[in-house]
């Protein structure tokens, strides 16, 4: 990857960690809506790269879409962007399997190219954005074992196809609890969770 996604990473979760130490976004347990994760993670590679674009809610047919793709146009990259709240964990475990299946769908991926000039020359990667609150075991879970160990867990809700191939595989996964942040729930339960894999040119 010639993007540097451990610096994106770092830049994704200071964005969070500004506005954590500016204000709490949200009332009540209304919670932080999915939007903000491909948002920020869009802003991240932006403020890192000069030549990048990006579109949130991409079509891709039948009233479906990806919640965001990133082109990182100097490097030749695209981002298909899924994200997740796993606020319901067996519920939301299951439907980030069916957005892996969404992302690495080389019909999806063919619809982007058509779009995309030069769409050859791309590399282009699968990326599922993700938070949870740890407030009890069964989110806590989902935190300790993000990972390899995540998709061996989870498998039987997970339910991923044998033709599903995930290449070179990274987990990324943030806390802040080292940060000085106000709000004590944020401190101590409200993690980032990221996965990205590249696809293959299809």
């Amino acid at each position: 990857m010639k993007t540097e996604i451990s610096k994106v990473i770092d830049k994704y979760y200071d964005f969070y960690y500004k506005i954590f130490d500016s204000i709490y976004p949200a009332h009540n347990s209304t919670g932080f809506t999915e939007r903000n994760q491909t948002v920020n993670f869009s802003k991240a590679i932006e403020s890192l790269y000069d030549d990048v674009i990006s579109w949130f809610e991409y079509p891709v047919g039948d009233n479906k879409h990806i919640d965001a793709i990133i082109i990182n146009k100097g490097l030749k990259e695209v981002f298909i962007i899924e994200a997740k709240r796993f606020s319901i964990p067996k519920k939301k475990i299951k439907s980030m399997g069916e957005d892996i299946i969404r992302i690495t769908d080389s019909n999806i991926i063919n619809m982007i190219k058509k779009n995309l000039p030069q769409a050859n020359d791309y590399t282009y990667y699968g990326v599922i954005l993700s938070d949870v609150w740890t407030e009890n075991r069964p989110k806590t879970n989902i935190f300790e074992t993000w990972g390899e160990s995540f998709l061996d867990k989870y498998r039987d809700l997970i339910q991923l196809p044998a033709n599903i191939n995930l290449n070179d595989l990274k987990w990324f996964k943030k806390s802040f609890e080292n940060k000085d942040i106000r709000d004590e729930s944020i401190k101590k339960n409200y993690k980032l969770l990221i996965m990205i894999s590249e696809l293959k040119q299809i």
